[in-house]
């Protein structure tokens, strides 16, 4: 070691401007002792030269002293060819200024073969994939050796030539495709990525913690990335529920449904009038009041004929005059009853009576409803009833008021 400074120590005495362009090739080893300022001062003119400085069997440059030594190159005219490209590698390529890989020619780029810029910053990808495009496009046509020869480069490509070539067939690996741009990965559809990784889909699934990845992802519906890729990739989009709205309500007009039902033609309901009422006014002297028992009804009773088949409900009622005080038992006779007093128009209501009765009679056959109540004491049959019952039983009260309704029948259709 001791030996190698002297040597140097001779060197910097002899050139004081700089180590010229023929001793910088036998340095060796002893290059990499020297200091990025020292190394701004070769003359660094030929690419045999760089190359030989470049050789790694001398020992590993650091990135300050490499990028110091292509750039001095760069500055005295020099051209970085595709083997000294080779010779730099893809992490040097890297380390270098965007000015100076901007003096990279395609033609570099295109005999320097394969090389891992992946350490390069998204810019300087841009750069070199810009130059490889050049390169290689006489090989566009061929998809599967266009693809080896620009695949390094293909992380500073935009996402159209990404479709590009997933539609004509185009495989990548899942190493190139974590290289790809993360801001044009976003870019690409399931089906995109599914054509573009083809065979190597499935590997997807083990690099979905990357970031790029798991960005892609979550931008992706998740019904998607089930139905199309199928490899079991979670955390995509789901689609929220619809916001629930209030339904119209259509106002709906209310019929009215009828409660009563229509009128049902019903026989004629004709109230009897008290019996002995018509009789005394019809004819005065045809029977006594007395003659006729009053029928035993209690309050409110009403004696109804029914006639059917009548288009015409009518109703009449009168109330029967009941003595409240019933015959003592053993008592045949009752007690009389007052007479009622001529009225100017009894003739008339004498004759509406008779010609409905009449219009009655004729018409149809009568029949006669009674309403009984067997609370109250039985009547006595009257003389004038003897004939009907000749065997001196007591008649019930229904019985006689049929009897007078029957009696009373006749003696109209004699005065008529």
């Amino acid at each position: 070691m001791a030996y190698i400074r002297v040597v140097r120590k001779k060197l910097d005495q002899a050139y004081p401007s700089g180590l010229p362009d023929e001793q910088l090739k036998l340095l060796g080893s002893l290059s990499r002792l020297y200091t990025p300022e020292e190394i701004s001062r070769w003359w660094v003119t030929s690419s045999d030269t760089l190359s030989a400085l470049l050789n790694p069997m001398y020992g590993k440059w650091g990135d300050a002293q490499v990028q110091q030594l292509i750039r001095r190159y760069l500055d005295l005219g020099g051209n970085l060819t595709g083997p000294l490209l080779q010779k730099i590698g893809g992490k040097n390529l890297c380390n270098l200024q965007e000015e100076d890989i901007k003096r990279i020619s395609p033609e570099a780029i295109r005999t320097a073969g394969r090389l891992n810029i992946s350490s390069c910053s998204q810019t300087k990808k841009d750069q070199l994939y810009q130059k490889a495009q050049e390169a290689f496009a006489s090989q566009a046509g061929s998809p599967g050796v266009y693809l080896c020869q620009i695949g390094p480069y293909l992380g500073g490509a935009p996402v159209q030539d990404l479709k590009d070539l997933a539609e004509a067939g185009v495989t990548i690996n899942i190493t190139t495709f974590l290289a790809l741009n993360p801001n044009e990965l976003q870019k690409l559809s399931v089906m995109d990525v599914k054509n573009l990784l083809g065979e190597n889909l499935p590997y997807l699934k083990d690099v979905e913690n990357e970031p790029s990845v798991m960005r892609w992802v979550q931008r992706q519906s998740q019904r998607e990335l089930d139905c199309v890729l199928g490899i079991g990739l979670q955390g995509g989009t789901v689609p929220s529920p619809h916001p629930l709205t209030s339904a119209s309500v259509t106002p709906t007009a209310t019929v009215p449904v009828p409660t009563t039902l229509p009128t049902v033609p019903t026989p004629i309901a004709i109230t009897v009038t008290r019996l002995s009422t018509i009789l005394a006014t019809v004819k005065p002297n045809a029977t006594s009041p007395s003659s006729v028992p009053p029928p035993a009804v209690t309050h409110g009773a009403t004696t109804t004929s029914v006639v059917p088949n009548s288009v015409v409900t009518t109703h009449k009622t009168s109330t029967l005059l009941v003595s409240s005080n019933p015959p003592a038992p053993g008592d045949v006779n009752p007690p009389p009853q007052p007479t009622p007093s001529p009225h100017p128009n009894q003739k008339s209501i004498v004759s509406s009576t008779a010609s409905t009765q009449k219009s009655i009679v004729s018409s149809t056959a009568e029949t006669t409803t009674l309403d009984c109540v067997t609370g109250a004491p039985p009547a006595s049959p009257s003389p004038s009833s003897t004939n009907t019952a000749r065997s001196g039983s007591h008649l019930s009260p229904c019985l006689v008021s049929v009897l007078t309704v029957a009696v009373g029948t006749s003696l109209l259709r004699g005065l008529l």
